[in-house]
């Protein structure tokens, strides 16, 4: 009797409100790079990312040769907001080994007014090098361009 009790209460307590989940997607595909990223969020908690995780190529060959190609995850994201009908992600990355090199990639994009599930806008890409690449006289380059997400 008394561990039915116990198994009650404790039923009891688990019992907690249940949180809705949901997930995004974002595509680049240009010249300069191509990127897929998709998470989990939820719905509470402070909208918190869920397994992000995705890859990105760089194909622009002012990029470090070590961060052309880097399969991302939750490390790689310091900053996401996800809130009404924005959505926007900052994707860095830098070496572990040689000279300095970092990648920064901000993704900025607005839910469309037809499709609930649509977002698109832009990106800024930011590539840095404490030594510069031969040929380029410059530590660091930008380039912008276009990502499509969807979120649901």
């Amino acid at each position: 009797m008394r561990f039915v009790s116990l198994a009650a209460a404790f039923s009891l307590l688990s019992c907690g409100p249940a949180l809705a989940t949901g997930g995004f997607s974002c595509q680049i595909d240009d010249p300069v790079l191509a990127l897929g990223v998709e998470s989990g969020f939820s719905h509470g908690l402070g909208d918190a990312l869920l397994n992000f995780r995705g890859t990105i190529n760089i194909r622009d060959a002012f990029a470090s040769k070590n961060l052309q190609k880097i399969a991302l995850d939750a490390t790689h994201l310091p900053h996401h907001w996800l809130y009404d009908d924005v959505l926007k992600l900052r994707i860095y990355a830098e070496t572990g080994e040689g000279p300095f090199a970092s990648v920064d990639l901000v993704i900025e994009t607005k839910r469309d007014e037809d499709d609930e599930t649509a977002y698109g806008g832009t990106y800024r890409l930011s590539l840095y090098h404490a030594e510069p690449p031969a040929g380029s006289p410059d530590q660091q380059l930008v380039r912008t361009g276009t990502v499509t997400c969807s979120a649901g």
